[in-house]
């Protein structure tokens, strides 16, 4: 069937971890990425998470976690990160092994869980990052403009560069159809056709922009990727990997 996207996969994990009676205060902060579909979201709601948006980097992660109490956090590319305490020492840091044991957990216990799971990723449109390859930074630069400027003109639409308590988010979050703000601290609540997209400059390579759309259904989200393609193109953008 694929892969699935972490911020649906990541949901048994975190149910797991919030039964856990260690966890301090109840604490159910958990960072998230730019890319993280707002059906997850809504889905981690569900079961009293609380959702942070963060970008990517996992050096700032983890400070991050640290500096807001977060007991996890999750990166759409599949980087889980936890809060790990023993005695008096506490550590934030990514960890596959807990992860895949509370994930494989949570399929002993309920063996229909990756039918649930595929069925919500299944019911959304997600292009995966695109990337486009320009002559130079200066024209990647513009390109970038003319795509976030086109894309905020939309009706109802709102735009995130940074997060609630000022962090960069180094790139641009552009959504409509989210009933609360792209950079509120609850999980968004859907209406209609909506959709989530992150535009952004690579940060490790020259030239490159990276692009990322996830939307309520196939036609909202192709109309979006194909004018961030044309757009691209016009500033004599290559499809790269």
């Amino acid at each position: 069937r694929g892969t699935l996207n972490a911020g649906f996969a990541s949901l048994p994990v975190l149910k797991a971890l919030i039964k856990l009676p260690e966890l301090p205060g109840g604490q159910t902060r958990v960072i998230y990425d730019p890319k993280v579909s707002p059906l997850a979201l809504l889905k981690w709601k569900e079961i009293d998470i609380i959702p942070y948006l963060f970008r990517n980097g996992h050096s700032q992660i983890k400070d991050y976690m640290h500096k807001i109490g977060a007991m996890a956090a999750v990166e759409e590319s599949g980087h889980f990160y936890h809060t790990l305490s023993l005695d008096n020492l506490t550590m934030y840091g990514e960890n596959s092994i807990v992860t895949t044991l509370l994930f494989l957990k949570a399929l002993k216990d309920n063996p229909s869980i990756m039918d649930s799971l595929w069925e919500l990723q299944n019911s959304v449109f997600t292009t995966g990052e695109f990337n486009f390859k320009f002559k130079n930074d200066s024209i990647r630069d513009r390109a970038l403009k003319d795509i976030t400027d086109s894309l905020s003109r939309g009706k109802n639409v709102e735009t995130a560069s940074y997060t609630k308590d000022g962090i960069d988010l180094q790139g641009t979050v552009i959504s409509s159809g989210l009933n609360s703000s792209s950079i509120s601290n609850e999980s968004k609540d859907l209406t209609g056709n909506w959709y989530s997209g992150y535009f952004r400059a690579s940060t490790n390579e020259k030239a490159i922009l990276r692009a990322y759309v996830s939307a309520s259904d196939p036609d909202t989200g192709e109309e979006l990727e194909q004018k961030v393609i044309h757009i691209a193109r016009q500033h004599d953008g290559l499809e790269a990997e």
